[in-house]
C-alpha cells in the first residue's frame, strides 16, 4: 500500500469521526465495556482456579476414637480410612 494510500484513508477516517461524533463515542465505549467486562472475567478465573487449588492441596482429615479401642481396632480404622 502506498503512503499516499494510507494518508487518505487516515484522512477520510479522521472526517468520518468528525461527522459522527455521537456513533464514534458510542462505539470507543462499546469496546472499552467489553474489554473491561472480559479482563474481569479472565482475571476473576484465574484467581478462583488459584483460591480453589490452594484449599485442595490443604485439606485435612481430623478422626476422633473412642479411648477404649484397642490397637487392632485403630489400625482397622487408619486401614479404611
Amino acid at each position: 500500500m502506498a503512503f499516499n494510500s494510507l494518508k487518505y484513508i487516515l484522512a477520510q477516517g479522521l472526517v468520518s469521526l468528525k461527522r459522527n461524533v455521537w456513533l464514534s463515542l458510542a462505539s470507543i465505549l462499546t469496546v472499552a465495556i467489553s474489554l473491561i467486562l472480559l479482563g474481569s472475567s479472565i482475571i476473576f478465573l484465574a484467581n478462583a482456579t488459584t483460591i480453589a487449588k490452594t484449599f485442595e492441596s490443604q485439606v485435612q482429615i481430623a478422626v476422633f476414637l473412642d479411648d477404649n479401642l484397642d490397637d487392632g481396632q485403630v489400625a482397622a480404622i487408619q486401614n479404611r480410612i
